[in-house]
């Protein structure tokens, strides 16, 4: 019963393996980017990754991307630049075309 944890061990324990790694990106910051899409929807897509369909929120490290939205799940799509700034939020709010 020695070797036992208590609760607060185990909740330590725990959280010290959760703690995030220190990258590159993380040192230089981060900020986010809500993507909104009028008139439908679209793939947001950001460095070859999807991020799931608008509407969304992206946490991005600070510096310039490029969002590719694949409008209602189609490609090619539209590519837009956003400027993430550290602790600030960006906005990409875009009219989806018409399907005709």
């Amino acid at each position: 019963a020695g070797s036992a944890m208590t609760m607060r061990e185990t909740m330590r324990a725990r959280t010290m393996r959760r703690r995030p790694q220190m990258t590159e990106a993380a040192s230089a910051g981060e900020g986010r980017v809500n993507v909104i899409v009028r008139g439908g929807y679209a793939d947001v897509w950001v460095a070859g990754r999807n991020h799931g369909s608008t509407p969304r929120s992206l946490v991005l490290p600070a510096g310039s991307h490029t969002v590719e939205l694949r409008f209602f799940g189609e490609s090619p799509g539209e590519r837009r630049r956003v400027d993430v700034r550290d602790g600030e939020t960006a906005r990409l709010a875009v009219t989806a075309p018409s399907r005709e």
